[in-house]
């Protein structure tokens, strides 16, 4: 995992665009190539004492790093410490432009729908998220927070499943089961 560590210093934050119960969500670019990902910065300082949290943190990175999935986010690094140097884990990831499908289904709502979000959008935002956890499944992983919060919709609409905080591998589940 140290190979997808990177160096903050690279980046700029460009402003908040999210916050949750996990901490903050960033839109930050690369100094040099100006390409724009999300930061998610945790709301928690990582200690030795806080077992459960770094244990979440490595499995969250070891797990998100590993999948090629075009309807789940891509992971692009981590930093074991935040823009000030504070020991909060940052994840860095592609950037989605279009929020959540939680904002995407609100809006349409008050009319203030999202242009091109039609039937045939809704229909391929169901497709990815069902192929993304058919394919998460296939891997013996499950999301375990699947929810419209944690489904991203890029530039064109299409869904990107995020946070794997709470994912799992099936086989440690079950063993976990079996010694209870």
């Amino acid at each position: 995992t140290f190979k997808m560590s990177v160096n903050l210093n690279n980046f700029e934050k460009v402003k908040k665009v999210g916050e949750g119960s996990f901490g903050k969500v960033y839109l930050i670019e690369d100094k040099d190539t100006e390409k724009q990902y999300c930061a998610k910065i945790s709301r928690n300082v990582i200690e030795d004492n806080y077992l459960d949290d770094l244990i979440n943190l490595i499995t969250e990175v070891s797990l998100f790093s590993k999948f090629e999935h075009p309807s789940i986010i891509k992971f692009i690094g981590y930093s074991t410490v935040d823009f000030n140097n504070n020991p909060k884990p940052v994840i860095i990831m592609e950037c989605c432009p279009n929020g959540t499908l939680k904002d995407a289904i609100s809006k349409e709502k008050y009319s203030q729908a999202l242009p091109w979000y039609d039937d045939t959008i809704k229909l391929i935002i169901i497709y990815g998220i069902a192929s993304a956890m058919s394919y998460l499944h296939s891997h013996d992983i499950l999301h375990r927070d699947l929810k419209t919060d944690n489904v991203l919709l890029d530039a064109y609409l299409y869904p990107k499943i995020a946070d794997f905080g709470l994912a799992a591998i099936m086989s440690n589940l079950k063993e976990k089961e079996s010694n209870t």
